[in-house]
């Protein structure tokens, strides 16, 4: 067994044990209470014991033995962050390169995994296990979060906890090993022309109407919507707009371009010319870092929108959220069909709204320029 001692000039004492290979050691308790100093001989001593049984420590190893000695030692962590302060320390770094839609969606998912955790969330990071991920899951799809949702969500929880693991905060990464949900999102419905133009005039501003006007004649998804600046329209004489899709923007994937519809440009010029904006401008500044979810999202914002103008939302039966049917994704859905029902080819179809696979395609019912062009022009013009 080893001891305690004290060296000459040194307020601290010192313990002497065998580490693991055999040899006696000799290290500094960082403590001059006697009492203090036996007690964290004794833990160095066990972490030394479990070493030579485990045939030596691997680093991760080691920060959890050490963890539980600081604990029981002192009645302290040894400055592991919350998983509050982790979290919100990483989106804080990832706002210095990661685009603002992908931000908001890191922002989205960190915000419920912490509403989900509640009090569990202050406690150090490494006390986060599988079967706190897994309850998230099991929560999240009981809401009626589509499973497509869900998979991502678990996506930005590894993505986080592997960095904490790599900065030896925790010794396994508690969301690798989650069982996520398979399947694809359903469709959303449809709007009608008429429940489009009421929307519209139910709508509190001029930036709104322009959001909806986007939204119709673009197939947009909200978050390309929001993103969206000045620079990325051409309103000449063949009138455009070229973004990436954050959905499916990865490297040099994911970019569209679509032609302006003569409705959709009429409005950009007023709301241009009102705004005051400039090329660098978000064409929407007041939606700018806004988050989609949540109960003061913009999503919830315009499903309150349609509500207040007549239009249901048809709410699904299943979940404790009522995931509604209609909604913003909506437009989507709109687009391709009206399209379909002109007789608008698939493949003019698929270009316009970004879609690059066949079976995502069909998902909503689901060339040249001009197809394209001709394909817009055949979009009804909207008179909210």
């Amino acid at each position: 067994m080893g001891w305690i001692y004290k060296q000459p000039k040194s307020d601290n004492w010192f313990a002497k044990f065998k580490g693991p290979d055999g040899r006696w050691k000799r290290v500094t308790t960082g403590t001059s209470d006697r009492a203090m100093a036996k007690k964290v001989m004794i833990e160095l001593e066990r972490i030394a014991l479990k070493a030579k049984r485990n045939d030596g420590l691997i680093a991760n190893t080691l920060v959890k033995y050490a963890q539980e000695a600081s604990e029981l030692i002192t009645g302290q962590s040894l400055g592991i962050p919350s998983t509050k302060e982790f979290f919100e320390g990483f989106l804080k770094a990832k706002e210095v390169n990661k685009k603002e839609g992908t931000l908001r969606s890191y922002k989205t998912t960190v915000g419920k995994f912490l509403s989900h955790l509640g009090k569990a969330a202050l406690q150090p990071i490494d006390k986060v296990k599988p079967d706190h991920i897994q309850a998230f899951v099991k929560a999240r799809a009981a809401s009626g979060t589509s499973p497509a949702t869900i998979r991502q969500s678990i996506v930005v929880l590894r993505m986080i906890f592997k960095k904490a693991q790599k900065q030896q905060l925790c010794i396994v990464n508690p969301a690798d090993t989650v069982e996520t949900p398979q399947g694809e999102s359903k469709a959303k419905i449809p709007f009608t022309v008429p429940e489009v133009n009421k929307i519209l005039k139910a709508c509190p501003d001029e930036e709104w109407r322009t959001l909806v006007h986007l939204g119709f004649y673009t197939g947009g998804r909200i978050g390309d919507c929001l993103d969206l600046r000045w620079e990325s329209f051409d309103l000449g004489t063949e009138p455009s707009v070229t973004f990436q899709q954050k959905k499916t923007g990865k490297n040099r994937k994911g970019w569209v371009k679509i032609a302006i519809h003569r409705t959709l440009k009429e409005r950009l010029e007023e709301w241009r010319l009102l705004s005051k904006a400039k090329g660098a401008d978000h064409v929407l500044p007041s939606f700018a870092g806004k988050d989609l979810g949540g109960r003061a999202g913009v999503s919830t914002q315009f499903i309150e929108i349609m509500e207040k103008a007549g239009v249901d939302p048809q709410r699904s039966t299943t979940g404790k959220s009522r995931q509604p049917q209609k909604s913003f994704h909506s437009f989507r859905t709109t687009l391709v069909s009206t399209m379909q029902s002109k007789g608008v080819a698939q493949d003019v179809r698929m270009q316009i709204v970004g879609h690059t696979s066949t079976d995502v395609h069909n998902i909503y019912s689901q060339g040249e320029w001009n197809n394209v062009r001709a394909a817009i022009d055949e979009l009804p013009e909207l008179t909210g």
